[in-house]
């Protein structure tokens, strides 16, 4: 447990190095903190089964303008250029408190689905809790992050590197990913060449193409084994797919690890 803290506490300041090199920068949201995870990592760790979730960045709504902190309460008070025990507590305060305090919903909702039918949640609703986790940057844009352009080279290689840490530490039995196919393939612990389709299931949106999700067995750095899901995102994660079909991807997967 206690080395565990440790490591957390060295992701901690990976992150808040990450933020304070960056105040200089026009479209990084400020106020703000880094947001290394959402959701209870206590909760997590106790969990019998671990999931993430990956997307790339935060999104700027997650600072409103009428209340830059109102999503992070406990870290309101915290100073980057000061980060000394008790500020390490009241960050991830504000990060394990997320989902129980006004979480962005209109977007976390559509990675939501496929935990529950994983057997999961953000929230309290099962005996699993998963967590979300950013592959690009730690850090809220505006622009988002497909408008950066350049711009984006500038986190990326502090950002994923801080990423396969933090997921290394987490150790996740299962790892649900819904980003372009160019950053899902930049995950240095998966081959690229190894997914293999899983589900095809209708879109809610008039294509004559189904959407599919792909899925592969990856060991992390630590030597865990984990099961990678993964399917295209569009403006949100599983854009394209109703909420029904979004939790068969879940109940889908679940049943080929369980091997039924």
């Amino acid at each position: 447990m206690l080395n565990k803290e440790i490591a957390m506490n060295s992701l901690v300041d990976a992150a808040r190095r990450i933020y304070l090199d960056a105040t200089d920068d026009d479209c990084v949201v400020k106020p703000s903190i880094p947001i290394l995870f959402f959701g209870d990592s206590d909760r997590y760790f106790g969990s019998s089964l671990k999931v993430i979730t990956v997307a790339l960045n935060p999104s700027r709504k997650e600072f409103p303008d009428h209340d830059r902190f109102a999503r992070f309460r406990s870290a309101s008070s915290v100073n980057p250029d000061h980060l000394d025990r008790d500020a390490r507590a009241s960050y991830l305060t504000a990060l394990n408190d997320y989902f129980r305090n006004v979480p962005y919903t209109a977007w976390f909702g559509w990675f939501e689905q496929v935990l529950l039918g994983l057997g999961t949640s953000y929230y309290s609703s099962q005996s699993n809790t998963a967590v979300h986790t950013d592959l690009c940057s730690p850090l809220a844009t505006d622009p988002t992050w497909s408008l950066l352009g350049s711009r984006q080279e500038r986190y990326e290689s502090e950002g994923m590197a801080l990423w396969h840490q933090l997921v290394t530490l987490l150790s996740p039995d299962v790892i649900v990913i819904s980003v372009a196919r160019k950053y899902r393939d930049r995950i240095d612990f998966a081959n690229p060449e190894a997914w293999g389709s899983f589900v095809s299931l209708p879109r809610s949106i008039e294509t004559k193409r189904p959407y599919v999700a792909w899925s592969q067995e990856a060991t992390l750095p630590n030597g865990a084994v984990t099961h990678l899901l993964f399917g295209q995102a569009a403006q949100q994660p599983f854009a394209t797919l109703d909420k029904e079909s979004r939790r068969q991807i879940g109940i889908a997967f679940r049943e080929q690890r369980d091997g039924r």
